[in-house]
């Protein structure tokens, strides 16, 4: 087992701290008044992420991205979309971790990659994630009506 460094274990801290900020900073710009499109973001925290699968390897940049959308969603008190931060994140992180070992895309190829998985993941994790009526049903039996 490969040991850390605390070089590494700080710069790890402070770009989990940079990504959570720039994602913080993101959800308060509505990019929905220019494109009107659900679920668009601009994406300045994977700019995070993607430095850190380059320069310090999968494993610290899927920790850095796994407590940003905790932090981040737990920050926001926002349950659900804290899943869904996750399960596309984690997708797109797979993504962009296959796509790198590929000598014929450059960073800039990896990082659109990625941006698409999470796109083209988030409807389907929501169907997924979210239990359907029948599920919630069993608890208006037992509200007072």
């Amino acid at each position: 087992m490969k040991h850390i460094s605390t070089r590494q274990l700080a710069l790890c801290a402070v770009l989990t701290a940079l990504a959570l900020g720039l994602s913080t900073l993101e959800n308060l710009f509505p990019v929905t008044l220019l494109i009107p499109l659900p679920g668009v973001k601009l994406g300045l925290a994977n700019i995070v992420t993607v430095f850190a699968l380059y320069q310090l390897g999968a494993l610290p940049a899927l920790a850095i991205l796994t407590a940003r959308c905790l932090l981040g969603g737990l920050f926001a008190g926002n349950a659900s979309a804290m899943l869904f931060s996750l399960l596309g994140g984690l997708t797109a992180m797979l993504v962009m971790i296959l796509l790198r070992r590929l000598r014929c895309l450059s960073i800039y190829g990896v990082s659109i990659g990625g941006a698409i998985t999470w796109a083209r993941w988030r409807p389907p994790s929501s169907r997924w994630a979210t239990p359907p009526y029948w599920a919630t049903f069993p608890s208006c039996w037992a509200s007072p009506c």
